[in-house]
């Protein structure tokens, strides 16, 4: 059972793992299942799932199809309501009664949805954690059927609350429209205005009622799809009191028992100290055996321990077939990391030309970082022909997906009007929106709008600030611009500098505005300072699983010094 999560803070981002989307259905499938969806004849229901095996409505397909060959055809009855929300009548009683037996209580709910700001825009959310389904994670909840994407937790005072979403709800339709990925439901939610009641029909598994003594009752008898039920429930405190201890007791017992999924995610509570104690190394020997078993995801962890040398022997090469078995295997992130590699020539044959072609399908998979990365490369037009105005395009969705990288890059072609028409004050937005999420070069988009009055008034003193800003946070393009180009900066903004490094500690000469020596002598302690502490911070965090390795591709400004 492979469980894929994204915290979605009102619905802010997708799969954490950055699993790839699936497709959508296409015109052509609606149309079809709309002409058989209410079909009193098997053989036409049989029809469309010749045509559309893996079809978005498939699985309703056979519920109905099924239920016509058994002969159940009369009118259902209103869906009972356990108080949360209305219970909604259906149109096809089989529909319903295959529900019911697998045993989940379908139930339609009003959600008046709502604005939030994230990231600096106001967004229309849903407020929910979600993640996408699994066949094992659907069949431990006894809903084999299901589709559509979990709800793991529901925000407080949230319009999912209001309408009586709870926790272990899965949501498969928004108004009428069948879900498939957490990024779909994402979308269908954010195009919509602030304050329109929108109709989500989950199913609610009845195991979750009394999920502690149920699926404890069923683990117990040696299952291991079971086992892993169990501790993902209590991991996650849904239908039962969470605890993380106990959870990665049955964790253990059903990788023990040859579960892959509970293989990884055991593993990845090792390396993170999740309920249990911090592992690295044992965690590795989980993801080996994972990834041999064929989990991609597994395939992709090992590949970054191995490529990192993280509790276990430094191997790029080998890192690098098991991130091609993780790619092949379609899993996004491990493509974004094969391609950095080839592009890098690191542990691989340099190829640029197949570099981009995975970071192209990384990216159609909706991975940010190979959005980023693919927009870099067009826009360098290395292995690739060079198309600026498509690169922008795609760091447009890395951006909005929410690649700090990509606000960046995408922030100076707005502050030149490359590639794109100028915006000043876009390009402060997002200059802003990546130094938040630490890319220390954005300080220098910030600077130079306070320096020149790009999208906001002149102020040398907050230009300067800024720039001190990006020198702390560890910023060598800053530094060696203010080495190698500081008469460039207006006389303002050079005393202002001089007075910030002054009042910081660093600098006890004249406040005369000439970045000599002694003046460059103190932005380079501040920098020293802050690669120091920046080292100290990287040591701590490295135990931890990171999405794609991305390299810093800094400020594309300047692209032919950022190899």
């Amino acid at each position: 059972m492979r469980f894929s999560f994204a915290l979605v803070l009102g619905l802010l981002a997708v799969a954490a793992l950055c699993l790839p989307a699936s497709a959508e259905p296409d015109r052509a499938e609606i149309t079809y299942w709309e002409s058989v969806r209410d079909s009193k004849t098997p053989a036409e229901l049989e029809a469309y799932l010749k045509a559309y095996p893996d079809g978005a409505f498939a699985p309703l397909a056979r519920i109905r199809l099924k239920a016509l060959q058994e002969g159940e055809t009369t009118p259902e009855k209103p869906a009972a309501s356990d108080g949360s929300g209305s219970g909604s009548p259906g149109k096809d009683t089989a529909t319903a009664r295959a529900q019911e037996t697998a045993g989940a209580d379908s139930l339609t709910l009003t959600a008046k949805l709502a604005k939030r700001e994230i990231d600096g825009v106001q967004r229309t959310v849903l407020g929910i954690e979600i993640g996408d389904l699994s066949e094992s994670q659907r069949s431990c909840f006894r809903v084999p059927e299901a589709t559509g994407v979990l709800a793991l937790g529901v925000l407080a005072d949230s319009p999912a609350s209001a309408a009586g979403i709870h926790d272990g709800d899965f949501i498969q339709e928004i108004d009428a429209k069948p879900l498939k990925t957490a990024k779909a439901l994402i979308d269908l939610v954010s195009a919509q205005p602030a304050g329109v009641s929108t109709k989500v029909k989950v199913l609610r598994p009845r195991v979750l009622k009394d999920a502690a003594k149920v699926l404890k009752d069923r683990a117990a008898t040696g299952d291991r799809d079971d086992m892993v039920c169990l501790a993902f429930v209590q991991m996650n405190g849904i239908g039962v009191e969470k605890d993380q201890a106990e959870a990665n007791r049955w964790y253990r017992k059903a990788a023990e028992a040859g579960s892959t999924s509970a293989m990884f995610d055991f593993a990845n509570h090792l390396v993170n100290g999740t309920g249990i104690t911090k592992d690295i190394a044992e965690a590795n020997r989980w993801y080996r055996k994972a990834a041999e078993a064929g989990h991609a995801n597994a395939m992709y962890y090992l590949g970054l321990n191995l490529d990192n040398g993280r509790g276990l022997a430094k191997d790029v090469a080998e890192a690098n077939r098991w991130y091609r078995k993780a790619a092949q295997a379609d899993f996004a992130a491990a493509m974004t990391a094969l391609a950095n590699n080839l592009h890098a020539g690191k542990g691989i044959t340099k190829d640029s030309a197949e570099a981009n072609r995975w970071f192209r399908k990384a990216a159609e998979a909706g991975d940010a970082a190979a959005m980023n990365n693919l927009a870099f490369y067009l826009q360098k037009g290395d292995g690739i022909t060079k198309d600026v105005a498509e690169a922008n395009r795609w760091y447009r969705k890395a951006a909005d997906a929410g690649d700090a990288n990509a606000m960046n890059n995408l922030a100076v072609n707005l502050q030149t009007g490359d590639g794109i028409a100028k915006d000043s004050a876009e390009a402060l937005r997002l200059f802003r929106a990546a130094a938040e999420r630490g890319i220390s070069n954005a300080w220098y988009g910030i600077g130079m709008a306070y320096e020149q009055g790009n999208g906001v008034e002149k102020d040398p003193r907050q230009a300067a600030q800024s720039i001190i800003n990006g020198v702390k946070a560890g910023s060598s393009y800053i530094v060696d611009t203010l080495r190698d180009n500081g008469g460039s900066f207006s006389e303002e903004f050079r005393r202002a500098l001089q007075r910030l490094l002054r009042e910081a500690g660093h600098y006890d000469g004249e406040i005369d505005g000439d970045l000599g020596s002694s003046t460059q002598a103190a932005i380079a302690a501040l920098y020293a300072t802050a690669k120091t502490t920046g080292q100290s911070t990287a040591a701590a965090e490295s135990a931890k699983p990171a999405a794609s390795p991305l390299p810093d591709l800094g400020n594309v400004k300047d692209l032919d010094t950022l190899e």
